[in-house]
């Protein structure tokens, strides 16, 4: 009897029934209530679901200016983004007197050898020096791989082939790793 515990329920023919449930039974009961909790009460609300798809909304561009002004909207957006990075980069003609007075100004310049060594190729142990001197979790080029990724041997590497195309070399014919 020490196990069950007396739970008055009102209502019945004499206005008060007795019931007699074991001790577990209210463990379980509370277990049971967290677990409805967890299932039900941590839902996102239609609340949540407003505010998600009213900032997907704002985060979304509309439409990019072209050269002429004019408004793109939609697929051609992509077009227009495209021309925009490929005239970026394109060297073109300037004043040749504008561009004597600029480097005039500048009063720091290389010496030979280290203008040299900005032109020459990357080597691997450069590389190397690089990702060491990154934050974990960082990114250190445009493809987006963190820095963890290519701190692991290639036999380990799930992205193994993305490594060799960005590093250039493969690991198998005799390019040592980054790292």
């Amino acid at each position: 009897m020490s196990r069950l515990d007396y739970i008055f329920v009102g209502g019945g023919i004499s206005g008060m029934s007795c019931v007699l449930l074991p001790s577990w039974a209210s463990d379980y009961d509370m277990l049971q209530a967290q677990l409805r909790e967890l299932e039900e009460g941590k839902r996102p609300t239609a609340y949540f679901f407003q505010a998600s798809r009213a900032r997907q909304g704002a985060s979304a561009i509309a439409g990019l200016r072209r050269a002429d002004g004019t408004l793109a909207e939609g697929p051609p957006m992509l077009a227009v983004a495209e021309s925009y990075y490929a005239e970026l980069f394109i060297r073109r003609a300037c004043d040749p007197a504008a561009e004597a007075y600029l480097l005039d100004c500048v009063s720091a310049q290389l010496g030979g050898e280290e203008a040299w060594s900005m032109e020459a190729d990357v080597t691997l142990e450069e590389v190397r020096e690089v990702l060491l001197s990154l934050r974990d979790g960082r990114a250190p080029g445009h493809d987006g791989l963190p820095k963890d990724h290519f701190l692991v041997p290639p036999e380990r590497a799930s992205l193994y082939s993305c490594t060799r195309a960005v590093t250039g070399q493969s690991w198998e014919t005799g390019g040592r790793s980054p790292c």
